[in-house]
């Protein structure tokens, strides 16, 4: 995509690698725009019961406050991405700006430690699920790094994607699955990843947590999608590290300036929409 603008075939690419966009920045030739991603990275942690993450919340935490998110953004998106505080991003409807001035699992490699012998762990080993593409791939090996370097023995486990979409459901082929789910609103995401009555043997991990399926319910009807319900939902995931947000990658557009746009309109979620976008030379 990047010979294609600098060659013409194209005059704007969305979504363009940050390892491919930072020849366009600080180019008098190229427009280049960013947005807020609209899905972030997630990991998800295993709820079957053959886990070693599935009944050890210190445990959960210990891996979350271990992990630099910062890190992840400078390594695997040149910086251009943004930090998480709730498994969502913050477009999705719902999202509560008050969570990011709490804090969400900040790096904090002795907090982990000490969570860590809290947790009883015993160097069991924990098991990363994820596709073998270029991204995630590295993601895993970071993350793997991070955990270890708080002394928990990590395990990755790379597939293919026809794979990966086969056993991404079954909590007991992993300990921890990383995956980005899209949405529009808080609760498009929970339904698909937390409900007990989701899928035969659970929610997407394996997880049969009752007492967060009744919260969620009650934000299923717009009566029910409030303030108070939807703060009650966040408020268990996170405390009990049921899944982390961690970055969230942002939507890098380059344009040709030779394009002549005049006018841009945008989609939703925050990037250029080039058939509503007026061009002079078009």
């Amino acid at each position: 995509m990047a010979i294609a603008l600098e060659t013409g075939i194209v005059d704007l690419v969305i979504a363009l690698d940050p390892s491919s966009a930072v020849q366009f920045m600080n180019n008098d030739d190229y427009i280049v725009q960013l947005a807020e991603g609209s899905q972030g990275y997630q990991m998800f942690f295993s709820g079957a019961d053959n886990s070693e993450v599935a009944n050890n919340v210190k445990l959960r935490q210990a891996i979350c406050y271990s992990i630099d998110a910062n890190g992840l953004i400078t390594g695997l998106l040149q910086g251009y991405g943004t930090l998480m505080y709730d498994v969502c991003p913050p477009m999705f409807v719902g999202f509560n700006e008050k969570w990011m001035n709490e804090d969400y699992y900040g790096y904090d490699v002795e907090k982990a430690k000490q969570l860590l012998a809290e947790s009883g762990y015993n160097g069991e080993t924990i098991t990363i699920l994820a596709t073998s593409s270029t991204l995630m791939q590295r993601m895993a090996e970071m993350l793997q790094s991070y955990m270890m370097a708080i002394g928990i023995n990590v395990e990755l486990n790379i597939v293919d994607m026809a794979l990966y979409t086969a056993i991404r459901l079954d909590g007991t082929q992993y300990d921890i699955v990383l995956n980005t789910i899209g949405g529009t609103y808080l609760a498009d995401h929970w339904s698909i990843r937390y409900d007990p009555a989701a899928y035969s043997t659970g929610d997407a991990t394996s997880r049969k947590d009752y007492t967060l399926g009744e919260l969620l319910y009650k934000t299923w009807t717009p009566s029910g999608y409030t303030e108070e319900n939807i703060d009650a939902v966040h408020y268990y995931i996170k405390d009990n590290a049921i899944a982390y947000g961690m970055f969230n990658p942002q939507t890098i557009v380059v344009i040709r300036k030779d394009a002549g746009l005049q006018e841009t309109v945008y989609e939703y979620q925050g990037y250029i929409a080039p058939v509503s976008s007026k061009f002079a030379n078009y």
